[in-house]
């Protein structure tokens, strides 16, 4: 294992004061990798686990909270823990909660909101900032430190540092270059980058369409930096939770989301298929995906995502959690990932309504992005 291991040997502490503990350190961990992040973009793929994290803090804080309350009887503590969660989840939280369930851990649907609380919640996703994610991480910390004055447990001084040979990893191999020239955008963001030409489609499987290349995106960011934080604490876990959940999000969107009574995912794009081109040759292509997914490879990433990725388990211990994540089977799930890219790929090739997922990102040759006239052209003003 390399520096910066996150295990204690706390064998009398709480379940909820170690798992709020692990989730502070997961928030500033993805702070720190969200910093190192080349672009926009890759900086919003790496937020989401800071998200995910800061959801699953408040909710352990509060229970460590009330154990507090109840073992200890030093109100005035507790009660300066309570205000301080209270603070997190109203004034710094907020809306963060929303982008949360929508984007971060699930693909939830839309329609019921307003334009205004929409556009909203669109504007702070594109607007979330290394700055904002910062204050989510301090929060957390400072919380888990008054936590840790009474429960005994060590205090969380500081962000984790990336050590020298992980940042020339990062540098050397943890981003895919920035293509050179003007590219063809189909995704969510690709209307602010200044290097994309935006390719649109409306309805349903449009939007289906703009999903489906925003989570491929974001599996192909997290597997390339897989590669450089494989093995560095605890940068690794954040990564391979991201990696897991993103990955589970793609199923989702794909086939089917699992029935969890919540009705709150994405529709699936073969339900969508079936619904609304019930010729189209890309359904049996889907459906024969979906059916020859092997169940051990999918039963093991969905475990890992349910409880390790987007939540952190209430009913394993830490020390199983990190066990899990530790142990977790690469084979299998590059086997589920290499089932999805084919039936992408093929459904995309059979029916040209899906043909905007094979052509984002492509580089258009001999274009480049022009510059900015320093001086508006006449009579633009």
């Amino acid at each position: 294992m390399k520096p910066g291991a996150v295990g204690l040997d706390l064998k009398d502490v709480s379940e909820a004061a170690l798992k709020t503990r692990y989730c502070a350190q997961m928030m500033a961990a993805g702070c720190v990798l969200a910093s190192t992040a080349p672009d926009d973009f890759r900086r919003r793929v790496l937020a989401r686990p800071v998200l995910v994290y800061c959801h699953e803090f408040i909710r352990w804080a509060r229970r460590a909270k009330n154990e507090l309350r109840s073992a200890t009887g030093d109100r005035e503590t507790v009660g300066r823990i309570a205000r301080a969660l209270n603070d997190l989840e109203q004034r710094d939280w907020g809306d963060y909660e929303e982008i949360r369930h929508r984007i971060a851990a699930h693909r939830q649907t839309i329609a019921p909101d307003s334009v205004d609380a929409l556009t909203a919640r669109a504007s702070m996703w594109s607007d979330l900032s290394d700055d904002a994610l910062r204050i989510l991480a301090e929060d957390a910390r400072d919380i888990w430190n008054d936590i840790a004055a009474v429960s005994g447990v060590p205090r969380l001084e500081s962000f984790p540092p990336i050590d020298p040979a992980l940042q020339t990893a990062i540098d050397s191999h943890g981003y895919e270059p920035v293509p050179s020239g003007v590219v063809v955008g189909s995704g969510s963001f690709d209307s602010t980058r200044p290097d994309a030409v935006l390719a649109t489609q409306g309805g349903d499987l449009g939007e289906q369409n703009r999903q489906l290349v925003d989570a491929v995106r974001n599996v192909r960011t997290l597997s390339q930096l897989w590669a450089a934080v494989n093995g560095y604490e605890p940068f690794w876990r954040v990564v391979l939770g991201a990696t897991v959940t993103e990955t589970c999000t793609l199923l989702d969107l794909l086939f089917e989301a699992p029935v969890t009574g919540l009705g709150h995912q994405q529709p699936a794009l073969l339900a969508l298929l079936e619904r609304d081109l019930p010729c189209s040759l890309a359904i049996k292509v889907l459906s024969d995906a979906r059916d020859s997914l092997e169940v051990s490879a999918l039963a093991h990433v969905r475990d890992l995502r349910n409880r390790a990725g987007a939540h952190v388990d209430d009913k394993a211990a830490l020390r199983e959690i990190s066990s899990l994540l530790a142990g977790f089977e690469p084979d299998k799930l590059n086997t589920v990932l290499d089932a999805c890219f084919a039936a992408i790929t093929s459904a995309a090739n059979v029916e040209l309504a899906l043909r905007p997922i094979l052509l984002h990102d492509a580089v258009m040759p001999g274009l480049s992005q022009v510059d900015r006239p320093e001086t508006p052209p006449y009579g633009s003003a």
